[in-house]
C-alpha cells in the first residue's frame, strides 16, 4: 500500500520543544514543527500512525487540547509533486 504524506495539527496545553521529540518517535513520522501551542506534524503510512501520535503526545504529558488532520489544497500538492517545494 502507498500512504500518502499528510499533516497533523495539534493544540497542546501545555507546549514543549520536547513534544517535537516525542512525536518524531513515533514510526511513520517525518517532521515535526511547534509554533506557540501549536505542534505540526507530517507523517506517512496507515491511520494507525495518527493515532500513535496522539497517544505520544497524551502521554508524553503535552496536553492534547485538539488534533486535526490538515487539508492539502490543490496547489499545494501540484507543487509537492513537480518540485518538492509546499508554500
Amino acid at each position: 500500500d502507498i500512504h500518502p504524506v499528510r499533516a497533523l495539527e495539534a493544540k497542546l496545553l501545555r507546549p514543549d520543544t520536547k513534544a517535537i521529540l516525542d512525536v518524531r518517535a513515533v514510526a511513520g513520522v517525518l517532521t515535526a514543527e511547534l509554533t506557540g501551542d501549536i505542534l505540526r506534524i507530517e507523517f506517512e503510512g496507515p491511520p494507525e500512525v495518527q493515532a500513535e501520535v496522539a497517544r505520544a503526545i497524551v502521554q508524553a504529558g503535552h496536553g492534547l487540547l485538539s488534533y486535526r488532520e490538515e487539508q492539502a489544497n490543490l496547489e499545494d500538492v501540484f507543487l509537492k509533486l513537480t518540485t518538492g517545494a509546499v508554500n
